[in-house]
């Protein structure tokens, strides 16, 4: 998608588009004040920019020298530029005038996002797939974790007034979950098959659960018992369009929904998927939409600028209500039954005044996304951990969880259990390190690290017969084994396969799975070179595996 320049009003959070740079992704800038220059970086092309701050058109300055550039930062003391290396986790010094990347080193703490260089007192800020904010030593990468931020689950709602029912998709399971409006806390029903779905709406009269797959640009059909999804046919929309809000009008049955990129309502076609423009709604990233029928509105929720919006469905113009108070509020649904609106930011439902648009937290959803698996043959025991850091226990006829403890460590990455002794082992941030869990009260003790140059290993498994530790490495492609006593990596071979998320070893046919997230399919892996091979397309992504063998 080809990048826009806004300017944000920092009083009111509005955002001003300038001009469109040129350049797809561009997923870091940085501003040198002393000579006037807006930098940025594209990872569509892997190149240093300069952008005109009053067009907003980019030129490239050169390649950097290392792929998926992300977050960016200017130190003005020693005239560089820092840069992160979104899959290999490395952070980069960038010389303003030639492009050129130096590694500095590898940044121990989960996917890097977004960087910021405070010139008071040369610190280097950054925020990391662990969704916490930390300093990095501009010389060496070394991480200091500040706190965390929390956790994102839901991007869009509905509701069923028959059933007093709010639905949403989870953004990181891709399950369909039921909210309970009164509490926040979620049932999950099932997986819906596609990968990104960022709208939904409830047509009550045929009783039908709409839904828009952004990877896809498609509308689909939810199955509001299975959770199973259906696709119904394209949108038609200009190419970087991307439809984030959708919501159903009964008393025309007429389906609408936001684009995201335009800014503009649409309508939807809901038996061919057909999308076709409304007009202009004057607000950017209407990242939730709903129907009033008492008003004859439609309500928006603007994430580029926190504002709750009632939208005219005739002409999609815009009418700012209230700053919600929500920096993260998406997906949007009147409860009818209650008279209420309801939105949903990070792990939180949020109840929202439709006459000023400030939100007030209801409580948590109550599920967050699983890691990693693993399983103990002996007692036929499946463990997981979830992305907060708990050990939990999964039943695996039922899929019923229980609590066993906090780990102790975040972002717990991959797990395998040693069946030769009985150990859990896991792979954790923010230093990358090699654990080992305690299965009976949840609580984790730091082996070592993997060594640097590895960084996030996203796969664990074990081989029995080789008493052998294996996992893969996201940032080099590699087969790894790992010294059980030491923590430390060894590289095997290449994978052939990008970003393999999960492993689990089967010694009858002495092979390793695991799930490319890269291509989205499952792959056998060679445990002596590490080459791997296709085995298909999986419909569902897979971030943990464990073998349950008779």
């Amino acid at each position: 998608m080809v990048s826009q320049l806004v300017s944000i009003d920092l009083a009111t959070g509005e955002a001003t588009v300038i001009g469109p740079v040129g350049f797809n992704y561009v997923e870091g800038l940085a501003f040198d004040a002393v000579s006037g220059t807006l930098f940025g970086v594209s990872e569509g092309s892997d190149v240093l920019l300069t952008i005109d701050t009053l067009s907003g058109a980019g030129t490239a300055v050169g390649n950097l020298g290392f792929f998926h550039p992300q977050g960016l930062a200017f130190d003005p003391v020693g005239n560089r530029l820092f840069c992160e290396d979104l899959l290999a986790g490395q952070l980069y010094a960038v010389d303003p005038t030639t492009s050129a990347g130096s590694a500095i080193g590898f940044v121990a703490g989960g996917t890097p996002y977004g960087l910021a260089f405070d010139t008071n007192t040369s610190t280097l800020y950054s925020n990391t797939g662990n969704r916490e904010l930390e300093t990095l030593d501009p010389n060496t990468a070394a991480v200091t974790v500040i706190g965390a931020f929390g956790v994102n689950t839901l991007h869009s709602l509905a509701y069923d007034a028959a059933t007093d029912t709010l639905w949403g998709v989870d953004t990181y399971t891709r399950n369909l979950a039921a909210l309970d409006g009164d509490t926040g806390a979620a049932s999950v029903i099932g997986p819906v098959g596609f990968q990104v779905v960022e709208g939904l709406a409830f047509d009550s009269h045929s009783r039908v659960l709409y839904g828009v797959d952004d990877l896809t640009r498609q509308l689909i059909r939810v199955d509001t018992a299975t959770g199973a999804g259906t696709a119904v046919g394209p949108l038609a929309l200009p190419f970087n369009s991307r439809v984030h809000g959708l919501a159903f009008d009964p008393t025309t049955d007429t389906l609408f929904g936001a684009d995201d990129y335009s800014g503009e309502l649409i309508q939807v076609d809901a038996a061919t998927g057909q999308g076709s423009f409304v007009g202009p709604i004057g607000f950017q990233q209407i990242d939730g939409l709903t129907y009033d029928p008492a008003s004859d509105l439609l309500f928006g929720t603007s994430t580029a600028s926190r504002r709750i919006v009632s939208i005219d469905k005739d002409t999609g113009a815009g009418t700012e209500i209230g700053d919600s108070g929500f920096g993260g509020l998406q997906g949007l649904a009147l409860r009818s039954a209650k008279g209420t609106l309801h939105g949903i930011d990070r792990d939180l439902l949020v109840r929202v005044d439709r006459t000023n648009g400030r939100g007030t937290a209801i409580g948590e959803l109550g599920f967050v996304g699983v890691q990693c698996l693993a399983y103990d043959q002996a007692t036929h025991t499946m463990y997981a951990a979830r992305s907060v850091g708990d050990l939990i226990t999964i039943d695996e006829f039922t899929g019923e969880d229980t609590f066993r403890g906090a780990i102790g460590f975040t972002f717990v990455n991959a797990m395998a259990f040693d069946r030769n002794t009985g150990t859990l082992y896991a792979t954790a941030g923010p230093l990358h390190q090699l654990i080992t869990i305690d299965t009976t009260t949840g609580q984790g003790t730091a082996v070592g690290a993997t060594g640097p140059g590895f960084g996030i290993v996203d796969g664990l498994a074990f081989d029995p017969g080789r008493a052998t530790l294996y996992g893969t490495s996201i940032g080099t492609g590699m087969l790894i084994t790992i010294d059980t006593s030491t923590g430390i990596g060894q590289a095997v071979g290449p994978i052939g396969f990008a970003q393999v998320e999960s492993l689990a070893y089967d010694p009858s046919i002495d092979v390793l799975f695991g799930w490319s997230f890269g291509t989205e399919e499952l792959i056998t892996i060679d445990p002596e070179t590490g080459a791997g091979s296709a085995v298909g397309p999986s419909l569902y992504g897979i971030f943990g595996l464990a073998p349950r063998l008779h």
